[in-house]
């Protein structure tokens, strides 16, 4: 009798450590490289850009100059550049630097770092829109999400929405919304979903409640670098759904210090999650991780470089519902591939290679679920 026990235990400890295998896996499939204009800065001149991409076009931000901001943007199917030049002051006036999406090949919806408010902007740079989504400066979007993914119809446009309240008090993951709703009618804007239940009673630094949301069949996908779950809300903010979507190598979040170096390096020790992207192509989402594959402890900045050559970048396949489809690792020192630049199109996702800031091209990594 012990000795089937023990076969039990065995089996049982086996399947526990088995590594799941999952039907389809993401693989290097391509390269892309994109010549720059000679008039144009290399995004890479920034640690992480203000950008963004649609089916046709993939623009960025560069930095101001004589109160002067200019939206390069390439055109996936002519192969050609333009560059848009947006004013800080004036008719026209952008206000600063800020986030920005496609709502079309012909304008963008602008969101200054300074000021609550959604600039429509035409092609030729014009403000042909300006919409005040708050009367203070309590609230406005949150810019840590570089590329948003703006959801915008006939009626509204939604956001991810920052509002500024003490990250030490623990009744801030309470009461503050993440996401914002504008009706453009109404001219008023309605705030939806609260931090979930795991960021309750707790405190936590800034790195831990970056967040990005993408908007799909009236559903919110809300992913969090904290958590190893995936969040799914309706659009009068009700939880529906949410479900782990994970590496084992991301470990659990510490709570929040009066240090910023140590919150930082708290945050490359324990890995995070970075971003989900939609691609429509494969009706399938993209969470990516960064973490370092090593067992060592990153504990001052000495530890995070003698890693360096250990960050790794994972992505997770997933659909609608949240089941996974794929997931694969790529070590950053092999590849170098980064987290912060890249777009989706009809081969896969694409993710920019490291090189010189003074490269006169771009280049990218496409990756594919097969």
């Amino acid at each position: 009798m012990k000795y089937i026990y023990l076969s039990l235990v065995l089996l049982l400890f086996q399947s526990c450590n088995k590594e799941v295998k999952y039907v389809k896996n993401i693989v290097v499939t391509d390269s892309i490289k994109i010549l720059l204009r000679e008039d144009i800065i290399n995004p890479n001149s920034n640690i992480q850009p203000y950008w963004n991409y649609n089916e046709d076009l993939l623009s960025f931000l560069s930095n101001t100059v004589n109160d002067t901001i200019f939206i390069s943007t390439y055109n996936l199917k002519t192969r050609l550049w333009k560059k848009k030049p947006l004013s800080i002051k004036g008719k026209n006036q952008v206000y600063s630097e800020g986030a920005f999406s496609h709502l079309s090949n012909s304008k963008i919806i602008y969101f200054p770092n300074i000021i609550p408010r959604a600039l429509i902007i035409n092609e030729n740079g014009e403000v042909v829109n300006s919409y005040n989504y708050s009367d203070g400066y309590h609230l406005n979007y949150f810019s840590q999400n570089r590329s948003p993914n703006i959801y915008s119809n006939d009626s509204s446009f939604i956001f991810d929405l920052i509002e500024y309240n003490s990250l030490s008090n623990k009744n801030t993951y309470k009461n503050t919304d993440l996401l914002g709703i504008y009706d453009y009618k109404k001219q008023k804007l309605n705030k939806i979903i609260k931090y979930p239940d795991e960021f309750q009673n707790k405190v936590w630094s800034a790195n831990d409640i970056e967040r990005n949301s993408i908007v799909l069949n009236n559903k919110v996908y809300l992913n969090f670098t904290k958590s190893s779950k995936i969040y799914i809300y309706d659009l009068k903010g009700n939880l529906l759904k949410n479900s782990k979507v994970n590496f084992d190598k991301i470990k659990e979040a510490k709570e929040r210090v009066q240090n910023k170096t140590r919150n930082l390096l708290n945050k490359e020790n324990n890995g995070f999650y970075f971003k989900i992207i939609y691609d429509k192509w494969r009706d399938i989402f993209y969470r990516i991780a960064v973490y370092y594959d090593t067992n060592q402890e990153i504990k001052t900045m000495q530890d995070l470089l003698s890693v360096i050559k250990k960050r790794t970048i994972g992505i997770i396949a997933f659909d609608k519902e949240l089941k996974i489809i794929a997931k694969n690792k790529f070590s950053t020192n092999e590849t170098k591939i980064s987290e912060n630049f890249y777009f989706v199109n009809e081969k896969g996702l694409n993710l920019m290679s490291y090189n010189d800031i003074e490269s006169e091209e771009l280049k990218f990594i496409t990756l594919t679920v097969k």
